[in-house]
């Protein structure tokens, strides 16, 4: 009887084991007959199209309809590389294969700050990348405008423009504080390519520097708008500068 179970039981694994070789034969030698691009929910509006991701696949050399699921595994790489150039996609999530299809899922950028320039108007997304500039964004992000003179020629990291890495810097630190992210709309950059920023509430004009303790410099400006320019009022200071460490000096 035990050899009889033996038995059964290596035949039932060759079984399984078949089968599972059968279908991984099947799925190889499936041929693909469609691309499917699956954009990644986002709260800003669409800047890249199914449409846009297609004609880059179908402009490239790589050849995806009529192949087997076996001869395009070794270009998924490949056509994910060939996507990421799209200046308003963010990551190539991951390419796979489901039946007849290759499937494509991608996460476009997110804008953080809308830069003017003295010639151009283009993005800072929220990874540091330098994007153009897209009329689909309606939402609400800071602006910075004043003394820049680069102007958008491809994307590319905010870290290769030192002022666009500054600029980047400091938006970012200020998304990051609830407090400074509803006080402070604007980035101005003055012709000593200082950064300035313009309050909502307040008539006073804030001298930032540079990027330098961006973090603790929001910290001291978020203390003296709560905790001191109540008391005095608000409109009481023309100029708050906070490029000095671990402190705000206020004039009248």
């Amino acid at each position: 009887m035990g050899k009889l179970k033996a038995i059964v039981s290596i035949a039932v694994t060759i079984l399984i084991f078949s089968l599972v070789v059968v279908a991984i034969v099947k799925k190889q030698s499936a041929i693909c007959e469609k691309i499917e691009i699956k954009i990644a929910a986002s709260q800003n509006q669409p800047l890249v199209s199914v449409q846009e991701i297609e004609k880059m696949i179908a402009d490239s050399n790589v050849v995806v309809i009529g192949k087997t699921v076996k001869d395009l595994r070794s270009v998924t790489g490949e056509v994910a590389d060939i996507i990421t150039h799209h200046p308003f996609i963010l990551q190539c999530k991951r390419v796979y294969f489901s039946r007849s299809s290759m499937i494509i899922e991608i996460i476009q950028s997110h804008p953080l700050v809308h830069v003017f320039s003295e010639n151009d108007q283009y993005f800072i997304d929220d990874e540091g990348f330098i994007i153009p500039f897209h009329p689909n964004i309606h939402e609400s992000i800071l602006v910075a405008n004043g003394h820049i003179d680069y102007n958008f020629s491809r994307k590319i990291v905010a870290d290769s423009v030192p002022l666009l890495h500054s600029l980047y810097t400091v938006a970012k630190e200020i998304k990051a504080d609830p407090f400074c992210n509803a006080q402070f709309k604007q980035l101005y950059v003055n012709k000593n390519q200082a950064i300035e920023l313009i309050p909502v509430f307040g008539n006073q004009l804030v001298l930032f520097g540079d990027h330098s303790d961006a973090k603790a410099k929001l910290l001291h400006l978020s203390k003296m708008y709560s905790d001191a320019l109540p008391y005095h009022g608000i409109n009481d200071y023309t100029l708050l500068d906070a490029r000095f460490k671990n402190r705000i000096i206020a004039k009248k």
